[in-house]
Formats: structure tokens, sequence, C-alpha cells
């Protein structure tokens, strides 16, 4: 099993309340190796929240 490393990346310009916010996402995917062929294990994305 592999996990490739965290690394924050730029979501585009999104619209809140009429104003335009970017926005950090922090994106993790894990693969297995099955057959000689790696395949998708688990996906997960999250918004950093700052204070």
């Amino acid at each position: 099993m592999a996990t490739l490393p965290l690394l924050p990346t730029r979501e585009p310009m999104t619209l809140t309340s009429g104003k335009r916010v970017a926005k950090t996402i922090i994106t993790t995917d894990t693969f297995v190796k099955v057959e000689g062929q790696w395949k998708l294990a688990a996906a997960h994305n999250s918004a950093v929240v700052y204070p």
C-alpha cells in the first residue's frame, strides 16, 4: 500500500455570499497494487479552516 504525501493545493476561486474566496484543500489518496496495477483504495479531501 502506498500513501502520497499531504500537499496543499489551491482550488480556483469560489463564490461565497457573492464574494470571491480562495480555498485551500488538503488531499490524500491511498493506492494499492493489485495484480500489478495500482488501484485507488481511498481518497479524502479537507478544506483548511483558518482562525
